[in-house]
C-alpha cells in the first residue's frame, strides 16, 4: 500500500474568534486518518523518545502533559517560558483506520493569525506527515 493511501489530509483552520469546540478564542485544527491503532498513535505522543522522532520542537519549547485518556485523548501545553498554546489530541477508532483531530489553541497574547504567520500551521502539517512515516510498518 502506498503512503498516499494511508493518510487522508484535511487541515482546517477555525474561524477567527472561535475555538474548535465553540468556546471563545481561536485555534488551528487538523484532521487525519491513519492505518494504525489508537494505542500505537498515542504511544508516539506520550513516549518522549518516540515523539522526538516526528515532532521536532525548538530547543526552548517543551510539552507539558495535562490530562490523558489512553487511547482516546491527550491534552498538553506547549510553552517556551513566555508564550504557550494548548494541544488537544482526540482519537477515534474506525475499524481499519484511526481518525485523529489535533487542535492547537494559542493563549494570549498569541493569536491564531500569529501562529500561522510564524509558520506553526506548516510545521504541524509537516509533523503529522512525519508521524505517518513513523507509523508505517
Amino acid at each position: 500500500m502506498r503512503w498516499e493511501e494511508r493518510l487522508i489530509d484535511e487541515p482546517v483552520v477555525a474561524l477567527t474568534g472561535a475555538r474548535a469546540d465553540g468556546g471563545p478564542g481561536e485555534g488551528l485544527v487538523f484532521h487525519r486518518a491513519y492505518h494504525a491503532t489508537p494505542e500505537r498513535i498515542m504511544d508516539h505522543w506520550l513516549e518522549p523518545s518516540l515523539r522526538e522522532r516526528w515532532l521536532l520542537l525548538p530547543p526552548n519549547v517543551r510539552m507539558v502533559p495535562l490530562t490523558q485518556a489512553v487511547p482516546a485523548s491527550h491534552r498538553a501545553q506547549l510553552t517556551d517560558g513566555g508564550h504557550s498554546a494548548g494541544v488537544e489530541l482526540l482519537l477515534s477508532d474506525e475499524g481499519a483506520i484511526t481518525l485523529l483531530q489535533l487542535t492547537i489553541t494559542p493563549h494570549e497574547p498569541l493569536t491564531c493569525a500569529l501562529l500561522i504567520d510564524a509558520g506553526h500551521a506548516d510545521r504541524w502539517e509537516e509533523a503529522l506527515y512525519a508521524l505517518a512515516d513513523e507509523l508505517t510498518p
